[in-house]
């Protein structure tokens, strides 16, 4: 553990939060509820966000993605997300039943947010400069641990965006 981790770490945990704030009023009937001209929607934008901090947390504590909250399909079910709906460029189908139930949802994104602020958190600054492959390019585990926390705020921003459009009241 060192202060640059700790930053890091505690960064990541503040996306948490803020995104987290825009959970509010999404539910079982509206999780898969999609806008016209915005791509993604509350369930997808969950799995994906808790999919992508798994994958980083990898980098970090070399544990494999949870079974109880994934598997490797296209379709996930009331318990787990299909890895393959949730990656990057998949598309968002409103079939609820693809998706875990609303309460699922928050548990897997917060489960994925706790093991990634932990991993990131035990960092030794030499584990930090340490680089990994993310998708086509190489960086240092402390650049990964960064984008974790704008990729948490851009999708906190589509949330935000389909609140709005679906007619929810503003929460800043």
């Amino acid at each position: 553990m060192s202060d640059k981790s700790n930053v890091l770490a505690d960064a990541i945990d503040g996306s948490r939060q803020a995104t987290e704030l825009f959970f509010t009023g999404f539910d079982d009937s509206n999780r898969t509820s999609q806008a016209p001209g915005l791509p993604n929607h509350f369930a997808w934008t969950v799995g994906h966000l808790a999919f992508v901090m798994h994958r980083a947390a990898e980098r970090f504590d070399a544990g494999p993605l949870p079974e109880s909250d994934f598997v490797p399909a296209t379709r996930g079910d009331a318990a787990r997300f299909g890895i393959e709906g949730v990656a990057k460029d998949s598309v968002p189908t409103a079939d609820a039943s693809a998706y875990p139930s609303d309460a699922r949802c928050r548990e897997i994104f917060s489960k994925a947010a706790a093991r990634l602020v932990s991993a990131v958190r035990a960092a030794s600054d030499d584990k930090l400069a340490t680089t990994t492959k993310w998708g086509p390019r190489e960086m240092a585990l402390a650049a990964l641990a960064s984008r974790m926390g704008f990729h948490n705020g851009f999708h906190a921003g589509q949330l935000a965006s389909l609140r709005k459009a679906l007619g929810m009241k503003g929460m800043l």
